[in-house]
């Protein structure tokens, strides 16, 4: 595999276990695990990969979102839904 699968295949699992730990009531450990799906989708190497990384930034900031509205932190939860709107 190139670095780019490894990337993407990585942020999927990464995608996956959060939406389970949500789903869970681990709402804190999701977000966790989003922030770091965030890390590896603004490498540069993904830069070029135009819509899927869009739609990428829209999953994980929407599992973000949903997940703080769980805690509830809802000013966290404000400033992602407002990057949500934002892409």
């Amino acid at each position: 595999m190139n670095n780019i699968e490894d990337i993407l295949q990585a942020i999927f699992t990464g995608l996956v276990v959060a939406t389970f730990l949500h789903n869970t009531g681990r709402a804190s450990k999701a977000t966790e695990i989003c922030k770091e799906c965030l890390i590896f989708l603004n490498n540069k190497v993904l830069k070029r990969e135009g819509d899927l990384s869009n739609l990428l930034n829209i999953k994980i900031y929407t599992t973000i979102f949903r997940a703080y509205c769980l805690i509830p932190d809802h000013e966290e939860a404000e400033n992602y839904g407002r990057k949500l709107l934002h892409i």
